[in-house]
């Protein structure tokens, strides 16, 4: 009896493992993805406020022109 209790045991114990160790690396896998959203977030705000800045620019040499 206890031989089949032990038995269980471990084989409960190896499948909590092996389920721990796969949901680790879905989850350090969706962490990479996240890093990698995260960068191109980055990028395209730094694009779009370049861009913003040279639209700004433009609106106030138009207005600047309008006004001359």
């Amino acid at each position: 009896m206890g031989l089949i209790l032990g038995v269980c045991f471990m084989v409960i114990c190896f499948m909590y493992y092996a389920t721990c160790k796969k949901m680790s690396a879905e989850i350090n896998d969706l962490r990479k993805k996240a890093d990698d959203y995260y960068d191109a977030i980055c990028l395209l705000k730094e694009e779009c406020n370049s861009i913003g800045q040279s639209v700004q620019q433009d609106t106030v040499d138009n207005v600047d022109n309008i006004e001359a």
